[in-house]
């Protein structure tokens, strides 16, 4: 037998006003996310879903800076092998600064939401 959740039609509406428009991608801060909102509606584990793309979202973005000066410096054909071990370098110290930022951030909203 199928189950289909119920829905709340003031809250979902909220969130769609707040949150699940295009339009809003301009007028919000980048990897904004009404977490205490997604969290009252769908629950704790997707409310951690949103905060972890949040956060991957946010981090990227010197990741993205820095690969694109790598691949200009790789297409100028200077130093080439230097590029790739440069970028390789980067994208280790990128993950596992970003993996202990993540358990930090994770620690910090389980708290505060009364997870163990």
């Amino acid at each position: 037998e199928d189950k289909l959740p119920m829905h709340f039609p003031k809250p979902l509406r909220n969130l769609r006003e707040t949150w699940g428009d295009l339009r809003l991608i301009f007028e919000r801060p980048l990897g904004y996310q009404p977490l205490p909102d997604v969290r009252e509606y769908f629950g704790e584990e997707i409310a951690f879903y949103f905060l972890f793309l949040k956060e991957l979202i946010v981090f990227s973005l010197p990741l993205a800076i820095m690969s694109a000066a790598c691949q200009l410096w790789y297409y100028t054909g200077e130093a080439v092998g230097c590029a790739r071990v440069l970028m390789s370098l980067m994208l280790v110290i990128w993950f596992r600064t970003f993996t202990k930022y993540w358990k930090r951030v994770e620690a910090e909203y389980a708290n505060a939401w009364g997870r163990s």
